[in-house]
């Protein structure tokens, strides 16, 4: 996320109206997922805290990396969320790790 400093930029005043169309656009590359949030980041199609609603007051303790939920080499999600919504879970079994 953009931080409220920069240094001078040429091109910064065209561009930062636009910061929220392009992190609303852009998705994380897995790789490893140590370095990516399992709720927070956009590594699906939106944060999993938009598909679970989750209240933004609740979101620094989600501190979950998305390496947390690999094992092996194959992924491992919890009960509660594979029967929250099937087709995040297919979401996520789609991607190869």
């Amino acid at each position: 996320m953009p931080t409220g400093t920069y240094l001078k930029s040429s091109i910064w005043n065209g561009i930062k109206k636009h910061v929220h169309t392009i992190n609303d656009n852009t998705k994380w590359l897995l790789r490893s997922g140590y370095s990516v949030s399992f709720w927070l980041d956009n590594w699906l199609d939106e944060p999993l805290t938009g598909k679970f609603n989750f209240p933004v007051t609740v979101y620094p303790l989600l501190k979950a990396k998305v390496s947390s939920f690999i094992e092996n080499g194959e992924w491992i999600l919890p009960a509660t969320f594979i029967n929250h919504d099937v087709s995040i879970r297919d979401n996520i079994h789609e991607i190869i790790l």
